[in-house]
């Protein structure tokens, strides 16, 4: 029968201890158990056999071993009435006090102890009924636990060859069931080496306690007793015989050989997990041929039971450990040879008898469970695969280094893991050389494209220090200099008295972090003046002092040559208007003089015209003189008409100057125009990328009108930032989000920008405010607009982002998640950070897309909510330069749970500067907190 029912955990984990190393991984032979996804690995129990390679693998002690010591305990400190068994391997850990330690168990209350020993007696009996009775191809020993889980688990196929009996364990508890009736109702502590028989009795309902040998001599230890000090105590059963070296390895098959001399030629002996499990794997096809034993003899610990993984025999030699466990066989055999007066055949038939005393048909029979439904794993296509690979930067056969880094052994493996979000292609060692090497190549692109703008550029680009010493230049500086070694030298050497003034006060404003446009005349280094037009913007180090500035200079010199060139020019033009205006004046006022005279004239003529017609008759003789003055009169004419027309061409002249005039004035301004439009240009350049990220965030202060105690923690890694916040308010919904985009800085920005636009169309225009229908809509818009095919070489740019909307009136919120979590931490309960955990997709294309998950709880009053991105939490520092982890920053929340929001920002800030120390910040920071 196939069947999902869970596991019980044998094997936990101390989250804040695990580096993510993946020895364990490398020492557990299902590989799958565990999920290296996070920042810690983490077991899934349900696919765990429980075998404890990983707990000998871990030198971090993140792995630790689960067993019942303190529950049995207090349990008896309550008078329950308990019994004990004792495993066989008891003399290989208290080699010389394992008599003692029945006595010391029998005075903390122990009604009564059995030696498991005896139940191995009984375990063979069992096998060979079985082999008598069915005749069985083959018979796979079951006396590990972990063996069994690994059938049941990953190969059920074989589990028809397991054989159908109880464990050496399970034998014991049977026979104190039924054959010791005072004890049928006690509860039974197994004093045991191993971590996994805790399955064994949950799925069997048989055993109630799995005590730990390392739990007993810690107790012990801690309480400074000796156990010399409590009697040498026996078992309440009888003895066993040879059995007692069940514990060792082939010890099964050398207690069966006393029944059958000739099993041991039929007989597999085989332990380790690096043995056994590949012997496992590789044994049904062999089942087919034939050429298999008639019984394996296995166990999953290389030492066997005796150096299990909660025994104190674990770091002994194989001589040290073995060397206890047979001289007790010695001793029970010479036990019973002085029982029956040396006689082995005597000997042989009275344990015979012994054991069949206590062997009942069917009492000790075991079923199986087909656990194969627990192992979800799901395995890529061929194209699937070559994906998986591209993205962990192997694109050929040579990248395939099956180099066991990842703890997988082959690439193979550890794509699958990836396929089934069971680790991340950053965990590969030869992802992160590829990836820190594409990087490098980015970078160098990057500051060679930089480079040579600067190289190439017509503008001048200048850094200085505090003390106005040149730090770097570009050459078109150099250029306007007329120098090329300026590096090291002060600006104030190409600056005279004036400039050097206007150096100082520019200095003095950029200590108040102002930044300026502003004209200054640099002296190069033929003494010609260079006039330039400078754009200074303040610089600060990370503790925010002024070091010094960085400056665009374009060189303005021919600008203001030709202003200078209109000015002098304008002042000669009005000069010589001012000479011609007043000369043609002049010649104005002389014509006008001569007008009058003729005039004047002419009257006198006319009265003299008048007395020669009066006297005419008389003076005829006067004729001549008349026409003379006739002759005069028209010559003084023309003279006047020829002045007039010298007049007209000076009003003509006049004009054309002040035309000339206006088109000068004109061309000035479309000057001064240009001049204004290129300082535009240059400030619209140094502020683009920081106006474009501040306008698509809300302003801060809105989220106060929302939640009165509110915090938002942003810190950029560059001056633009790949997370972002958003919030909006529909009705009675309240819409807050925290995302982390792919990439940092511009890319990372242009993603927010898309991220913020798609938001306020999902949830402000189509009123959506379902977390899980607003995190599938936006994927589909990233998706349709990055144009995201899934295909090879494809950049997989997208989002990791937690979104919750509150019901204001009710209090209710949902949350949906791509790979970010939601902590709560209720104001009703003890003190506990409460995980809502995301689904482990982003927000983009992705192998395997699913609808997002949307959780619903209800909060209340003084609940504190958080969402936050991985910045704050993969910073590097401490004394250790390790990753700070969400675990620290979880616990960090919990200690400052009573303060407002704003000191919790304040203390988080803290923190984090105290932890990152001298290192740089490695990536965007976003943590967001609000209170009901």
């Amino acid at each position: 029968m196939e069947t999902t029912q869970d596991l019980i955990p044998v094997i936990k984990i101390d989250e804040d201890k695990c580096i993510n190393c993946h020895s364990c991984i490398t020492a557990c032979p299902v590989k799958y158990c565990n999920d290296g996804s996070g920042d810690h690995v983490k077991i899934n129990s349900n696919m765990c056999i429980g075998c404890g390679s990983c707990l000998t693998a871990c030198t971090h002690e993140a792995r630790s071993y689960i067993d019942d010591f303190d529950a049995f305990l207090n349990d008896l400190n309550r008078n329950e009435k308990i019994v004990a068994i004792v495993a066989p391997s008891i003399a290989a850990s208290f080699s010389d006090t394992y008599m003692n330690l029945n006595g010391w168990l029998k005075n903390i209350g122990i009604s009564a102890i059995f030696d498991v020993s005896f139940g191995a007696e009984l375990t063979i009996k069992s096998y060979l009924e079985h082999i008598t009775e069915n005749n069985p191809a083959i018979v796979i020993a079951q006396p590990c636990a972990a063996i069994v889980t690994y059938l049941e688990l990953y190969q059920p196929e074989l589990l028809k060859h397991l054989a159908p009996v109880h464990s050496p364990m399970l034998h014991t508890i049977r026979l104190i069931k039924e054959f010791y009736p005072e004890y049928s109702d006690h509860l039974v502590a197994v004093i045991s080496p191993c971590n996994a028989k805790k399955r064994e009795f949950t799925e069997t309902g048989l055993g109630d306690y799995n005590v730990a040998y390392k739990s007993i001599n810690n107790y012990l230890v801690t309480n400074k007793i000796n156990l010399s000090d409590f009697p040498k105590t026996e078992f309440d059963n009888p003895s066993a015989e040879r059995a007692v070296l069940f514990s060792t390895p082939g010890g099964l098959m050398q207690t069966a050989e006393r029944w059958i001399p000739e099993i041991r030629q039929q007989t597999r002996k085989i332990e380790g997990v690096h043995s056994i499990y590949e012997y496992l794997k590789k044994l049904p096809p062999i089942l087919l041929t034939g050429k298999h034993p008639k019984l394996v003899d296995c166990l999953s610990c290389e030492k066997g039971c005796n150096a299990g993984h909660f025994t104190l025999a674990k770091e002994k030699s194989i001589e040290e450990i073995e060397y206890f466990v047979e001289q007790r066989n010695l001793e029970v055999k010479k036990k019973y040879l002085q029982q029956n007066n040396q006689n082995q055949n005597l000997t042989k038939e009275k344990l015979e008898e012994i054991v069949n005393k206590f062997w009942k048909k069917n009492l000790y029979k075991r079923n199986y469970v087909n656990r194969w439904k627990n192992v979800d794993i799901k395995y890529p296509t061929e194209e699937q695969l070559k994906n998986i690979y591209r993205s962990m930067h192997k694109y050929s056969e040579k990248d395939i280094y099956n180099c066991s880094a990842c703890g997988y052994g082959v690439c193979e493996k550890m794509a699958i893991a990836i396929f089934n979000n069971l680790n991340k292609p950053e965990n590969c060692h030869f992802y992160l050389a590829k990836d820190s090497e594409i990087s490098h190549v980015e970078i160098f692109k990057g500051k060679k494209q930089l480079s040579n703008i600067l190289e190439s550029t017509q503008e001048g680009y200048l850094q200085i220090n505090k003390s106005q010493v040149i730090i770097d230049c570009n050459p078109a500086f150099k250029k306007m200099l007329k120098k090329n070694d300026l590096i090291g030298k002060s600006l104030f050497d190409f600056l005279d008295n004036e400039n050097t003034a206007v150096l100082k006060e520019q200095t003095r404003i950029r200590i108040l972090n102002k930044q300026t446009v502003y004209e200054i005349a640099f002296t190069n280094s033929e003494g010609d003046k260079v006039f330039c037009l400078v754009n200074g913007t303040p610089l600060y180090d990370d503790d925010k002092i002024f070091i010094g500035s960085f400056a665009m200079i374009s060189d303005i010199s021919e600008l203001m040559k030709a202003q200078i060139e209109l000015k002098a020019y304008s002042k000669d033009l009005e000069k010589r208007v001012k000479e011609r205006t007043q000369e043609l004046e002049n010649s104005y006022t002389e014509i006008h003089g001569q007008k009058e005279e003729i005039i004047a004239q002419n009257e006198e003529l006319q009265q003299q015209h008048e007395e020669l017609i009066v006297i005419q008759e008389n003076l005829k003789s006067n004729n001549e003189f008349l026409e003379l003055k006739n002759s005069e009169i028209n010559r003084q004419k023309n003279e006047l008409i020829k002045k007039s027309k010298e007049l007209d061409i000076a009003n003509k002249e006049l004009h054309g100057i002040n035309i000339e005039l206006d088109t000068l004035y004109k061309a000035s301004k479309e000057i001064e125009i240009e001049l204004q439009y290129k300082n535009d240009q240059i400030n619209d350049s140094i502020n683009y990328a920081t106006r474009i990220q501040t306008s698509i965030l809300p302003d801060i202060s809105t989220l106060k009108t929302l939640f009165s105690d509110n915090f938002v923690l942003f810190k950029p890694k560059d001056k633009v930032s790949g997370d972002f916040y958003w919030w909006a308010n529909i009705e009675s919904h309240t819409v807050v989000t925290v995302s982390d985009c792919t990439g940092h800085g511009v890319p990372g920005a242009f993603m927010s920008m898309l991220g913020v636009s798609f938001l306020r169309e999902i949830v402000l225009r189509e009123f959506i405010t379902t977390p899980g229908v607003i995190l599938r809509k936006l994927r589909k818009e990233i998706i349709q607009v990055l144009k995201q095919k899934g295909t090879f070489g494809e950049q997989k740019d997208g989002m990791d982002m937690a979104l919750i909307s509150i019901n204001q009136e009710t209090l209710e919120m949902e949350y949906a998640g791509a790979n970010n979590p939601c902590w709560i931490i209720r104001s009703k309960t003890l003190p506990e950070v409460e995980v809502l955990h995301p689904d482990k997709m982003p927000i983009g294309i992705y192998e395997d897309m699913k609808p997002f998950t949307t959780k619903t709880l209800q909060l209340f009053k003084n609940d504190q909510i958080y969402l936050t991105t991985d910045g704050y939490a993969d910073q590097f520092g401490g004394k250790d330069n390790k990753k700070l982890k969400m675990a620290n920053l979880k616990e960090l929340l919990l200690q400052n749970t009573k303060e407002s929001m704003t000191k919790q920002k304040e203390l988080l800030e803290s923190k984090f500067e105290k932890w990152k120390g001298k290192n740089d910040q490695i990536d965007d920071v976003l943590i967001l907190g609000i209170k009901l």
